[in-house]
């Protein structure tokens, strides 16, 4: 039987000012992807999508996920921060993970959606506060 939280992903945060991306590897993450393809008259279209379950503690009033030392920070507040690369956020339609450890790595989601499976937008976010603190990220 497999173990959860034994996968690790790459965190793309897009900060709009700078036209940069801010990478942030979370390690001990759920990955469950459904790799799909759409086709139409015309082409294939690819048509993932994955549920993507991190865990995280409270420490000192922050959120911090388990393996990282980064701490979470709202969109807004992210946005507003000198030192991005610091602090991690979950923005819907603009920031991206892909599976596995890409830190090194300076290719864009384009280049990283067309040269490999496991790439996928952040479309919805879901913050659980209890007992089993997570976030669970949809992602497509």
């Amino acid at each position: 039987m497999k173990n959860m939280f034994n996968n690790n992903i790459t965190l793309f945060n897009f900060d709009e000012k700078s036209n940069k991306y801010y990478k942030t590897f979370l390690p001990n993450v759920e990955l469950q992807s459904n790799f799909r393809t759409r086709f139409t008259n015309d082409s294939t279209l690819d048509d993932d999508v994955s549920l993507l379950i991190i865990k995280y503690l409270i420490k000192n009033s922050e959120k911090i996920s388990f393996g990282t030392e980064k701490c979470f920070k709202t969109p807004k507040i992210w946005e507003n921060l000198e030192s991005k690369e610091e602090f991690f956020t979950f923005q819907e339609g603009k920031d991206f993970f892909v599976k596995g450890k890409l830190l090194d790595e300076n290719l864009n989601y384009e280049e990283l959606k067309n040269s490999q499976d496991g790439v996928f937008f952040v479309h919805s976010v879901k913050d659980f506060e209890d007992e089993l603190s997570h976030w669970e990220v949809l992602g497509y």
